[in-house]
């Protein structure tokens, strides 16, 4: 599907990452029937509607988007599926809903937002045999949000929170969000590291570096669906059985845990 970008324009930290609107580029106008109406308990009315090419197909709302209430009430009605995120995600829990209240299974958990922080229309021909192409716009080597960030973490080591908070509300400042007031902690920088560098393939050196994989605390209270899963011993990555194969004691040097 084409990807139309619709942000959420109040909450300035993911205004500029969400992908939120789908709108439909099927090779023909999709047709709403009756068994795919039941499935997402939209009304019966809509059976024999068209979506046509380039209208949108799926829409994704949020608690904190300016137009959440009034999408909300068209949820059954409208011709696009509409997937609240209250219908997907249980706050309370921190669980994906992976069934409705008649016990059929939640096929709206499929869909979530996605990110659009890499998009970019540079791109060069690395194969063009394959028809392969790159993107090096989606590489980082260095952002300054992740500097302050990374002077924040070490200010908190050195018990210098003040200077802390400083560096952390440059980065906030930028993003069009409120000041921190309150007295950073480690979790702090989590959070906003998980905020700023969504997507950045950073998290899991983040959680291990601050010792969040000592246990699967961390993971349960955030993500217990992730956190019934994990073991202390998942903090080292397995060594490659390529390599220990080929080793007469390969065995040895494997990590603890594989």
């Amino acid at each position: 599907m084409d990807i139309e970008i619709k942000g959420s324009l109040n909450l300035k930290f993911w205004q500029c990452m969400r992908k939120t609107t789908h709108l439909s580029d099927e090779p023909k106008n999709f047709v709403w029937d009756t068994n795919t109406l039941a499935n997402y308990d939209k009304n019966a009315s809509l059976s024999g509607t068209k979506i046509a090419i380039g209208d949108p197909a799926v829409k994704i709302v949020m608690p904190q988007d300016s137009y959440y209430n009034e999408e909300v009430l068209k949820k059954s009605s409208c011709n696009y599926l509409l997937v609240d995120y209250r219908d997907v995600f249980n706050d309370a829990t921190k669980n994906v809903i992976m069934s409705k209240s008649n016990g059929s299974e939640n096929l709206l958990r499929y869909f979530y937002p996605s990110l659009n922080k890499h998009n970019s229309s540079h791109y060069y021909v690395a194969n063009a045999s394959k028809k392969r192409n790159g993107n090096l716009d989606a590489t980082f080597i260095m952002r300054m949000s992740e500097v302050y960030l990374i002077a924040a973490e070490c200010d908190i080591y050195l018990d210098k929170t003040t200077e802390s908070q400083q560096f952390i509300n440059k980065v906030r400042s930028r993003a069009g969000a409120l000041t921190l007031t309150t007295v950073p902690t480690i979790r702090t920088i989590l959070d906003e590291r998980g905020r700023e560098l969504c997507g950045e393939y950073a998290r899991f050196y983040d959680l291990k570096r601050t010792g969040m994989f000592k246990s699967n605390g961390y993971l349960q209270e955030t993500h217990p669906d992730l956190g019934k899963y994990f073991k202390p011993e998942y903090a080292l990555r397995p060594i490659s059985t390529t390599f220990t194969a080929g080793v007469t004691n390969g065995s040895t040097y494997q990590n603890p845990g594989y």
